[in-house]
């Protein structure tokens, strides 16, 4: 009975070993083409936690590219909308997908996933004086 014992936690770890993590690397940048590009880019991960960041600080006027990578097969994240700006994209599992935005004027700018369950902001800021 014992070598068999053995014989099962051996073949356990050495599968163990071989996994890959599921879905993209959770660090480094997010690689999308230049031209997919407009001003400062900021990735966003899409995780079972939700948004990572989920708050974003930009300044009024400030052009700028959110890139979005869904880690996770996660219906409920299989797209993002930004109601104030009627943006909806989807976003496939492992794929960038990049947001040009340029939030005009200070405030809040609310989005979420299509199911209203993962939540995210932008914070626009009062651009500096010249």
């Amino acid at each position: 009975m014992r070598p068999l014992v053995a014989v099962l936690l051996s073949g356990l770890a050495l599968g163990a070993c071989d996994r890959k993590p599921a879905g993209p690397a959770a660090t480094g940048p997010i690689v999308v083409p230049a031209a997919e590009v407009r001003g400062r880019q900021i990735d966003v991960r899409v995780t079972m936690k939700g948004y990572e960041p989920s708050r974003i600080q930009v300044r009024a006027g400030e052009e700028i590219t959110l890139v979005f990578l869904r880690g996770e097969p996660n219906e409920c994240a299989a797209e993002v909308v930004f109601p104030a700006l009627g943006i909806k994209k989807e976003l496939p599992v492992g794929k960038p997908v990049a947001i040009p935005i340029r939030a005009e004027k200070p405030g809040e700018i609310a989005f979420a996933c299509g199911m209203d369950m993962l939540k995210g902001r932008l914070e626009v800021s009062a651009a500096p004086p010249i």
